[in-house]
């Protein structure tokens, strides 16, 4: 007897996505990654292309599994390309699966693999937070009709504690940080795209997907900041706020922090730094996200990537952000200067291409220039 079958989710499946996004993730702070009042309101972050696929007992119809498939063009190998991302793969915890667990999970990935047969993409984006060894030895295990993975790299998240402004380090001679404008959209999607040009899997922003609220909710040319060389847009980031309908939230303290919180709310607010939020709470947090510098002396971008840093951080300071969340591959030159003024919390990922057979070529074509993807969107 089939224990669960696939189908494409149904706005009339909201409810059931929402709850299992509830399931929190284990650590010494248990968090779960939510998407409320509306699951599907924050189906944009994952691309113009987007589907989520649901697990239905077969006992019932409910929904006990999802997963999503969202495609977007990124540059690869210096061109533009559509990538597909593969992401919120879950199942219900209460569900009895018992043994039979990998083998739904096989059948979840024949479905998805009949997603894939469209050909909108050779391979898929897969985000691992260090230390799922759990879910690190599943999908690299090659069982037969799942992906394969091959490893990208480490990608850095870190959590910056908002406080008080921080000074705007100098710039280069004849630069200048300015607040964004209408009128220079255009320049900063050609600034993004000069930049996407160096990295690797970066998101190729067009003029009309910036400060939309079809493709990126919550985002305005008023979130913008930018670097002016003479008449030039030389550098941008933005502050990105989709707290509206993406959310973290602590479901758990591991018994020691549990207790020792008290204590250390009371150092944070002596300190200036955010509190740990009741079990129940969110995590207030946004993210600094289009950051990016033309290409150029090195030094100089580090100076412009910095205090566009301190912009999109004095920003959130004045929002009431409790984390700006800064995301950056392993062994950029930002990361030693972010941990030194900032003092970060990271939040070590794998990131690594999914692929099936069809697929094989081009993810092992895809070259070794560092990562550029954008954490806003994992």
């Amino acid at each position: 007897m089939t224990l669960v079958w696939f189908d494409l989710a149904t706005p009339a499946d909201d409810p059931a996505l929402r709850r299992i996004l509830r399931t929190a993730m284990p650590g010494t702070i248990a968090l779960s990654f939510e998407r409320e009042p509306c699951y599907f309101q924050a189906a944009a972050l994952e691309g113009p292309f987007h589907q989520t696929m649901v697990g239905r007992a077969s006992c019932d119809g409910a929904v006990v599994g999802m997963g999503s498939r969202g495609v977007r063009l990124r540059m690869v190998n210096g061109k533009p390309m559509p990538v597909g991302a593969m992401s919120l793969l879950r199942v219900d915890p209460a569900f009895a699966w018992g043994a039979a667990l990998p083998k739904v999970l096989s059948a979840g990935f024949g479905f998805y693999r009949q997603l894939h047969a469209d050909g909108r993409t050779p391979f898929y984006l897969v985000s691992i937070l260090e230390g799922n060894r759990a879910a690190e030895r599943l999908l690299a295990a090659g069982l037969p009709g799942w992906p394969r993975l091959r490893p990208l790299g480490r990608w850095l998240t870190f959590a910056l504690p908002v406080g008080r402004p921080r000074p705007i380090p100098p710039l280069p001679p004849g630069w200048q940080l300015e607040p964004a404008r209408p009128e220079w959209l255009g320049e900063i999607a050609d600034c993004l795209a000069r930049a996407a040009a160096q990295r690797q899997l970066a998101p190729l922003w067009q003029p009309g997907d910036l400060a939309s609220p079809a493709h990126t909710p919550g985002l305005s040319i008023e979130d913008f900041w930018v670097v002016r060389r003479g008449d030039e847009v030389a550098g941008c980031a933005a502050r990105w706020d989709q707290q509206a309908y993406k959310q973290t939230v602590v479901r758990g303290y591991s018994r020691a922090l549990r207790w020792a919180r008290p204590l250390v709310n009371l150092q944070a607010r002596l300190r200036g730094a955010p509190p740990l939020p009741p079990v129940g709470g969110r995590v207030r947090h946004t993210f600094l996200s289009c950051l990016a510098v033309a290409p150029g002396d090195p030094a100089w971008a580090r100076q412009a990537s910095a205090a566009l840093l301190a912009a999109v951080y004095n920003a959130a300071s004045a929002a009431g952000d409790h984390y700006l969340m800064v995301g950056l591959a392993d062994g950029d030159p930002l990361a030693a200067h972010l941990t030194r003024v900032y003092r970060p919390i990271l939040l070590p990922s794998r990131l690594y291409l999914a692929h099936w057979e069809d697929g094989a070529s081009a993810a092992a074509a895809v070259d070794g220039r560092p990562l550029g993807v954008e954490v806003a969107l994992l």
